[in-house]
């Protein structure tokens, strides 16, 4: 008997070991931890750097909810720094820049009440700061963002603030109070500053336009639907999700690239699908190769291979992108699992942790702007070859030009242009130009 009882005794403290174990691990945490049950991670955010991550877990499926749980850990080896526990459910999370303050945007839990900003010490869990945000924010449109020195936190939340993070005071961005906007972004070198409205993106300087209420540096009208705005790591770049607002391309779902310094558009990417949902959580890897984003209302990963310009075959899963390590792996959110990481080129799942190389070494933010802005992706080499109408009576040799608005311009061997649609060609060459545009 008192075998059997040492024994026992053996197994629950190799059970509790293992699980207080798992709960210390990034790689294993899920939010659940012993006499915490039903807790999940509901959001994360890492630092420019990827070297520190912050996750918030909420407990479901009881009706006397426990407080939920904050927790930042290091990268380079999966342990937890520190943890606490948060009395709002957290609508937007960020960590600074340098990793040392964690900020929770949380709404109460009646629909009257207040929307608080939280800041908290990294190395202790010490709470620093808690103000309160008026109107109470949009819950759909919400994101709050550190400023490069650490010292202030944007809020977005169907209008814009800071908050001075030393003396917890709010003040609005600009004249007026409430703004119509759709998402907001830094650039890691913390000189620009972007944001949407339903008609325009508003490029800002922090320190000159917002401080002193000037008009923007620059403004761009947008014929688009917008969504998500990602700027690259020196400001001069901005990656928008869009949809046309009317004609033939209208409830067609792209990314575009703007250049924030001359206002110019330097791209159009299709993101291949015709549904009426829109991109959201636009991530763009450091060196500009891949953007990733959730796809509609489920949250199905998408990812989009910049310098090839084409979509990447791969099973569609849930999954949340968290941001992009410096050495181009993807960081994501499954629900009800741990941080995973993606190849974003062969979808392959990454084994934590990771090397230097693929964390990309965590010592320094990159600012240089993604290579993927100054040019467009090279055609294949031009071909003549046989064009033949639907009806197969008429033929041409001739040379394609390009495609615009569903008509084919095609250049004879004498020189002359001539236009034809493209229902007006034969299967064939229909099959042809979609290869053509997928492989360009």
């Amino acid at each position: 008997m008192m075998t059997r009882l040492i024994s026992l005794m053996a197994v629950l403290s190799l059970c509790t070991t293992t699980a207080l174990a798992q709960e210390a691990s990034l790689w294993s945490y899920t939010g659940n931890a012993t006499g915490d049950k039903g807790f999940r991670i509901r959001k994360s955010a890492i630092t420019t750097d990827a070297s520190r991550a912050v996750t918030f877990a909420q407990q479901f499926g009881t009706n006397s909810p426990k407080k939920p749980k904050f927790a930042v850990w290091d990268f380079s080896t999966g342990k937890r720094i520190s943890a606490w526990r948060g009395e709002t459910v957290s609508v937007g999370l960020a960590i600074s820049h340098d990793g040392t303050k964690a900020a929770s945007l949380g709404l109460s839990a009646t629909d009257e009440g207040p929307t608080k900003i939280d800041v908290w010490q990294v190395a202790s869990g010490k709470h620093l700061m808690q103000a309160e945000v008026k109107p109470r924010t949009d819950v759909r449109r919400t994101t709050i963002r550190f400023s490069k020195d650490g010292k202030g936190i944007f809020v977005l939340g169907g209008n814009v603030q800071i908050v001075d993070v030393a003396s917890g005071k709010v003040a609005a961005v600009g004249k007026k109070r409430s703004f119509p906007a759709a998402d907001i972004d830094w650039s890691v070198s913390g000189d620009r500053f972007v944001w949407l409205d339903p008609a325009n993106m508003y490029i800002y300087a922090p320190s000159e336009d917002l401080a002193r209420n000037r008009p923007p540096k620059r403004t761009i009208g947008m014929p688009y639907q917008m969504t998500d705005a990602r700027l690259s790591g020196d400001g001069k770049t901005a990656f928008v999700s869009v949809m046309p607002n009317d004609g033939p391309r209208a409830g067609h779902q792209f990314l575009g690239v703007w250049n924030t310094v001359d206002g110019k558009q330097l791209q159009l990417y299709d993101c291949q699908w015709r549904e009426s949902e829109f991109l959201r959580n636009l991530h763009v890897s450091h060196e500009g190769r891949f953007a990733a984003g959730s796809r509609g209302r489920r949250d199905v990963l998408w990812i989009y291979d910049l310098k090839k310009n084409v979509a990447p075959d791969f099973p569609r899963e849930r999954m949340v992108p968290v941001g992009f390590t410096p050495g181009g792996v993807l960081i994501v959110l499954t629900p009800g699992r741990p941080l995973r990481f993606l190849d974003p080129g062969t979808f392959k799942i990454i084994q934590p942790p990771l090397t230097d190389a693929l964390r990309g070494g965590g010592k320094k933010a990159v600012t240089k702007e993604p290579r993927i802005a100054k040019t467009k992706p090279k055609p294949s080499q031009p071909q003549f070859r046989t064009w033949t109408s639907s009806s197969g009576k008429f033929s041409v040799d001739a040379l394609l030009i390009r495609i615009k608005n569903g008509v084919a311009h095609l250049k004879k061997k004498d020189g002359k242009v001539i236009q034809v649609p493209l229902t007006k060609l034969s299967p064939a060459d229909r099959k042809f130009v979609t290869q053509r545009n997928q492989r360009d």
